[in-house]
Protein backbone atom coordinates (compact mmCIF):
# COMPACT_ATOMS: atom_id res chain seq x y z
CA UNK A 1 0.00 0.00 0.00
CA UNK A 2 0.97 3.65 -0.19
CA UNK A 3 -0.40 6.80 1.42
CA UNK A 4 -2.20 9.28 -0.81
CA UNK A 5 -2.45 13.05 -0.41
CA UNK A 6 -5.46 12.71 1.93
CA UNK A 7 -3.54 10.25 4.14
CA UNK A 8 -5.67 7.30 3.08
CA UNK A 9 -3.99 3.98 2.34
CA UNK A 10 -4.35 2.58 -1.16
CA UNK A 11 -3.50 -0.88 -2.46
CA UNK A 12 -0.90 -0.92 -5.19
CA UNK A 13 -2.30 -2.12 -8.52
CA UNK A 14 0.09 -4.43 -10.29
CA UNK A 15 0.62 -3.26 -13.84
CA UNK A 16 -0.43 -5.96 -16.29
CA UNK A 17 -2.36 -8.07 -13.76
CA UNK A 18 -6.01 -8.97 -14.37
CA UNK A 19 -8.81 -7.87 -12.04
CA UNK A 20 -12.55 -8.23 -11.76
CA UNK A 21 -14.44 -4.94 -11.56
CA UNK A 22 -17.59 -5.19 -9.45
CA UNK A 23 -20.26 -2.54 -9.01
CA UNK A 24 -21.24 -0.97 -5.71
CA UNK A 25 -24.89 -0.83 -6.75
CA UNK A 26 -24.97 -4.64 -6.91
CA UNK A 27 -23.61 -4.96 -3.40
CA UNK A 28 -20.25 -6.00 -4.82
CA UNK A 29 -21.82 -9.17 -6.26
CA UNK A 30 -21.93 -8.30 -9.98
CA UNK A 31 -19.37 -6.86 -12.32
CA UNK A 32 -18.35 -5.86 -15.82
CA UNK A 33 -18.97 -8.78 -18.19
CA UNK A 34 -18.38 -9.20 -21.93
CA UNK A 35 -21.80 -10.56 -22.87
CA UNK A 36 -21.74 -14.01 -24.46
CA UNK A 37 -17.93 -14.15 -24.28
CA UNK A 38 -17.86 -12.06 -27.46
CA UNK A 39 -14.48 -11.51 -29.13
CA UNK A 40 -15.90 -9.04 -31.66
CA UNK A 41 -15.43 -5.29 -31.87
CA UNK A 42 -18.64 -3.81 -30.56
CA UNK A 43 -19.38 -6.73 -28.23
CA UNK A 44 -21.73 -5.64 -25.45
CA UNK A 45 -20.53 -4.98 -21.90
CA UNK A 46 -23.18 -5.78 -19.28
CA UNK A 47 -23.42 -6.28 -15.55
CA UNK A 48 -23.49 -9.95 -14.57
CA UNK A 49 -23.07 -11.99 -11.41
CA UNK A 50 -19.33 -12.02 -10.74
CA UNK A 51 -17.77 -15.48 -10.95
CA UNK A 52 -14.25 -14.74 -12.23
CA UNK A 53 -14.51 -16.03 -15.80
CA UNK A 54 -12.23 -14.71 -18.51
CA UNK A 55 -15.08 -12.57 -19.84
CA UNK A 56 -15.06 -10.71 -16.52
CA UNK A 57 -11.33 -10.17 -16.11
CA UNK A 58 -9.72 -6.84 -17.01
CA UNK A 59 -6.10 -5.77 -17.24
CA UNK A 60 -5.52 -2.52 -15.35
CA UNK A 61 -2.68 -0.18 -16.23
CA UNK A 62 -2.46 2.82 -13.87
CA UNK A 63 -1.94 6.21 -15.50
CA UNK A 64 -0.56 8.96 -13.28
CA UNK A 65 -1.27 12.64 -13.85
CA UNK A 66 1.48 14.98 -14.92
CA UNK A 67 3.05 16.88 -12.04
CA UNK A 68 2.10 20.55 -12.32
CA UNK A 69 4.44 23.38 -11.37
CA UNK A 70 4.21 24.14 -7.68
CA UNK A 71 5.43 23.20 -4.21
CA UNK A 72 5.53 19.56 -3.10
CA UNK A 73 6.81 17.30 -0.39
CA UNK A 74 8.67 14.26 -1.76
CA UNK A 75 8.35 11.10 0.37
CA UNK A 76 10.35 7.92 -0.16
CA UNK A 77 8.18 4.82 -0.55
CA UNK A 78 10.61 2.57 1.31
CA UNK A 79 11.24 4.60 4.48
CA UNK A 80 8.32 7.01 4.69
CA UNK A 81 10.88 9.80 5.16
CA UNK A 82 11.26 12.79 2.87
CA UNK A 83 13.81 14.31 0.52
CA UNK A 84 15.35 16.93 2.76
CA UNK A 85 18.43 19.11 2.99
CA UNK A 86 21.35 19.32 5.40
CA UNK A 87 23.21 22.53 4.62
CA UNK A 88 23.83 21.99 0.88
CA UNK A 89 23.62 18.19 0.89
CA UNK A 90 20.47 16.24 -0.01
CA UNK A 91 19.44 13.56 2.47
CA UNK A 92 16.47 11.56 3.68
CA UNK A 93 14.80 13.27 6.62
CA UNK A 94 11.99 15.50 7.80
CA UNK A 95 9.29 16.94 5.58
CA UNK A 96 10.48 19.83 3.43
CA UNK A 97 8.84 21.79 0.61
CA UNK A 98 10.32 21.76 -2.89
CA UNK A 99 9.39 23.93 -5.88
CA UNK A 100 9.00 22.00 -9.14
CA UNK A 101 9.23 23.83 -12.45
CA UNK A 102 8.70 22.08 -15.77
CA UNK A 103 11.22 22.98 -18.48
CA UNK A 104 10.66 23.25 -22.23
CA UNK A 105 12.23 19.80 -22.76
CA UNK A 106 9.74 18.15 -20.39
CA UNK A 107 12.17 17.75 -17.49
CA UNK A 108 11.88 19.47 -14.12
CA UNK A 109 14.10 21.53 -11.88
CA UNK A 110 13.56 21.00 -8.15
CA UNK A 111 14.41 23.89 -5.84
CA UNK A 112 14.58 24.30 -2.07
CA UNK A 113 13.11 27.33 -0.29
CA UNK A 114 16.47 29.11 -0.59
CA UNK A 115 16.27 28.84 -4.39
CA UNK A 116 19.07 26.28 -4.74
CA UNK A 117 18.37 23.28 -6.97
CA UNK A 118 18.91 19.53 -6.75
CA UNK A 119 22.16 18.96 -8.66
CA UNK A 120 24.09 15.84 -9.65
CA UNK A 121 27.62 16.65 -8.52
CA UNK A 122 30.24 17.39 -11.17
CA UNK A 123 27.73 16.79 -13.96
CA UNK A 124 28.45 13.07 -13.49
CA UNK A 125 26.57 10.15 -15.03
CA UNK A 126 28.22 7.63 -12.69
CA UNK A 127 26.61 5.51 -9.98
CA UNK A 128 27.22 7.00 -6.55
CA UNK A 129 27.50 10.59 -7.75
CA UNK A 130 26.25 12.81 -4.94
CA UNK A 131 23.13 14.94 -5.22
CA UNK A 132 23.55 18.33 -3.59
CA UNK A 133 22.01 21.79 -3.57
CA UNK A 134 23.63 24.32 -5.89
CA UNK A 135 22.72 27.71 -7.33
CA UNK A 136 20.24 27.28 -10.17
CA UNK A 137 21.92 27.33 -13.58
CA UNK A 138 19.47 25.18 -15.56
CA UNK A 139 22.12 22.85 -16.96
CA UNK A 140 21.55 19.10 -17.38
CA UNK A 141 22.90 18.27 -13.93
CA UNK A 142 19.83 20.02 -12.47
CA UNK A 143 17.18 18.51 -14.72
CA UNK A 144 15.14 15.44 -13.80
CA UNK A 145 12.54 13.41 -15.66
CA UNK A 146 9.63 12.35 -13.43
CA UNK A 147 9.01 8.74 -14.43
CA UNK A 148 5.60 7.43 -13.37
CA UNK A 149 5.81 3.96 -11.84
CA UNK A 150 2.78 1.68 -11.97
CA UNK A 151 2.35 1.73 -8.18
CA UNK A 152 1.51 5.43 -7.97
CA UNK A 153 5.02 6.65 -7.24
CA UNK A 154 7.52 8.63 -9.30
CA UNK A 155 11.23 8.18 -9.95
CA UNK A 156 13.55 11.15 -10.48
CA UNK A 157 15.63 10.18 -13.53
CA UNK A 158 18.61 12.47 -14.12
CA UNK A 159 19.04 14.01 -17.56
CA UNK A 160 22.82 14.01 -17.14
CA UNK A 161 22.71 10.18 -17.18
CA UNK A 162 20.42 10.14 -20.24
CA UNK A 163 17.62 9.11 -17.84
CA UNK A 164 19.35 5.82 -17.03
CA UNK A 165 20.04 6.72 -13.38
CA UNK A 166 17.97 8.38 -10.69
CA UNK A 167 17.80 9.86 -7.21
CA UNK A 168 18.41 6.95 -4.84
CA UNK A 169 18.37 6.56 -1.04
CA UNK A 170 21.80 4.99 -0.58
CA UNK A 171 21.68 1.40 0.61
CA UNK A 172 17.85 1.43 0.60
CA UNK A 173 18.27 2.91 4.09
CA UNK A 174 15.37 3.44 6.49
CA UNK A 175 17.38 5.87 8.62
CA UNK A 176 16.98 9.62 8.93
CA UNK A 177 20.06 11.33 7.52
CA UNK A 178 20.76 8.66 4.88
CA UNK A 179 22.41 10.20 1.84
CA UNK A 180 20.63 10.58 -1.48
CA UNK A 181 22.83 10.00 -4.49
CA UNK A 182 22.50 8.97 -8.13
CA UNK A 183 22.23 5.28 -8.99
CA UNK A 184 21.27 3.14 -11.97
CA UNK A 185 17.48 2.81 -12.07
CA UNK A 186 16.32 -0.72 -11.29
CA UNK A 187 12.91 -0.03 -9.73
CA UNK A 188 13.71 -0.52 -6.05
CA UNK A 189 11.64 1.16 -3.37
CA UNK A 190 14.60 3.35 -2.41
CA UNK A 191 14.20 4.96 -5.85
CA UNK A 192 10.45 5.60 -5.64
CA UNK A 193 8.88 8.76 -4.27
CA UNK A 194 5.39 10.05 -3.53
CA UNK A 195 4.72 13.67 -4.50
CA UNK A 196 2.15 15.48 -2.36
CA UNK A 197 1.18 19.15 -2.81
CA UNK A 198 2.67 21.20 0.02
CA UNK A 199 0.33 22.95 2.42
CA UNK A 200 -0.07 26.63 1.66
CA UNK A 201 2.38 28.76 3.59
CA UNK A 202 1.05 31.74 5.52
CA UNK A 203 3.05 34.93 5.07
CA UNK A 204 3.15 36.76 8.38
CA UNK A 205 1.28 40.06 8.12
CA UNK A 206 -0.37 39.21 4.77
CA UNK A 207 -3.91 39.83 6.04
CA UNK A 208 -5.30 40.49 2.53
CA UNK A 209 -3.88 37.12 1.33
CA UNK A 210 -2.29 38.46 -1.86
CA UNK A 211 0.97 36.62 -1.30
CA UNK A 212 3.01 39.54 0.02
CA UNK A 213 3.25 41.81 3.07
CA UNK A 214 2.80 45.46 2.03
CA UNK A 215 1.23 48.70 3.23
CA UNK A 216 -2.07 47.42 1.81
CA UNK A 217 -2.13 44.87 4.63
CA UNK A 218 -1.56 47.61 7.21
CA UNK A 219 -4.48 49.63 5.80
CA UNK A 220 -6.79 46.57 5.88
CA UNK A 221 -5.79 45.84 9.47
CA UNK A 222 -6.39 49.44 10.56
CA UNK A 223 -9.85 49.53 8.98
CA UNK A 224 -10.75 46.18 10.55
CA UNK A 225 -9.68 47.34 14.04
CA UNK A 226 -11.96 50.42 13.85
CA UNK A 227 -14.80 48.31 12.37
CA UNK A 228 -14.58 50.10 9.02
CA UNK A 229 -13.85 47.05 6.88
CA UNK A 230 -13.32 43.29 6.73
CA UNK A 231 -10.14 41.25 7.02
CA UNK A 232 -9.33 38.35 4.68
CA UNK A 233 -6.91 36.29 6.81
CA UNK A 234 -6.80 37.33 10.45
CA UNK A 235 -4.39 34.49 11.33
CA UNK A 236 -1.71 36.09 9.16
CA UNK A 237 -2.03 39.20 11.33
CA UNK A 238 -1.73 37.27 14.61
CA UNK A 239 1.98 38.03 14.95
CA UNK A 240 2.22 36.98 18.59
CA UNK A 241 0.41 33.72 17.75
CA UNK A 242 -2.00 33.76 20.69
CA UNK A 243 -5.17 33.62 18.51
Amino acid sequence: TYTGADNQLFKIIQDGAFYGIVSKVSGDSSGLDVYGWSEENGGLIKQWNYWGGACQMWKLTPVLPEIADGKYTIKNLNSGLFISSDDNNVIQGDKENWSLTKQNDGTYTIQANNGKALTVAENSSSDGANISLENLTGDNSQKFELYANSDGTYTLLSLVSDSKSCADVYGISLEKGANICQWNYWGGDGQKFIFEPAAAETIRGDVNADGQFTVADVVMMQKWIICAGNITDWKAGDLCEDN
